[in-house]
């Protein structure tokens, strides 16, 4: 039965639309569910604040690693790196995947080997710091086998004037 058939039906729908008068399944609640409630400080200015949290969370969450790996961490890079732009010279390698960087220096008697300049060019790049290269330049062939750290790397080394330097750059874990 329509409410064209029945007068009083037609009198309460009178003036309503089609979607206020339709009910759902158990003729209680509207088949439309009603409009929710955005809580006042959930606003659009809000959700791009969050946004750009999470977003910047994210960056730097990957970026701090890749930071750190070339502020004295990551030396395995920084030793391959090193030796490159030096030229990669005779006499300097790096070995054990990049985590370790031998170098061999010609001497009086040992002509073969990196020079003074080479040397030179990978401690400038490794960084290496003022009193462990005093250090190296005061070694005499009686004091033996040195070593010392900084930033993450070991150095050892021994000086003979026939060998020259030899040594070896360890990067630490």
């Amino acid at each position: 039965m329509t409410s064209a058939d029945n007068p009083e039906v037609a009198a309460e729908t009178e003036g309503q639309s089609h979607d206020e008068t339709h009910f759902g399944q158990d003729d209680l609640t509207p088949a439309v569910s009603p409009k929710r409630r955005v809580p006042a400080w959930l606003t659009r200015e809000t959700g791009i604040a969050a946004a750009a949290g999470v977003a910047l969370g994210v960056v730097l969450t990957l970026a701090v690693p890749v930071l750190a790996s070339g502020i004295g961490g990551g030396g395995g890079a920084r030793l391959n790196a090193a030796a490159e732009t030096c030229g990669s010279p005779y006499g300097i390698s790096v070995e054990d995947g990049g985590r370790t960087l031998t170098f061999d220096m010609a001497g009086e008697e040992d002509l073969i080997g990196a020079s003074f300049s080479d040397i030179q060019c990978l401690f400038d790049e490794l960084e290496l710091p003022e009193r462990i290269n005093d250090h190296m330049a005061q070694t005499t062939s009686m004091d033996g086998r040195q070593t010392a750290n900084w930033d993450g790397f070991e150095v050892q080394w021994s000086y003979h004037p026939d060998r020259g330097l030899d040594g070896m750059i360890f990067f630490e874990d």
